[in-house]
């Protein structure tokens, strides 16, 4: 699969604020803002593991008080 053929709007989502209620599953993961916007794209082992302490949370929480942020994801296996 090719990131070109990921419809992101068709992930399953959650706001930047209400990172914890994320799943526990390896991810490819895309933070983008209202508009559509990929502000970030990541992959992790354990998705909300890697939002507890994100390196980009605070830089993306600031960015969240002019334009709502959402963080979407693709599942994936490690197999």
């Amino acid at each position: 699969m090719l990131l070109e053929d990921i419809q992101i709007a068709e992930l399953p989502s959650v706001y930047l604020l209400n990172k914890d209620s994320l799943p526990n599953c390896a991810a490819i993961y895309f933070v983008s803002d209202s508009t559509g916007q990929v502000l970030y794209i990541g992959r992790t082992v354990n998705l909300v593991a890697r939002w507890r302490e994100h390196h980009r949370f605070n830089q993306l929480k600031r960015f969240n008080r002019k334009n709502q942020v959402s963080i979407s994801w693709f599942k994936y296996s490690n197999d």
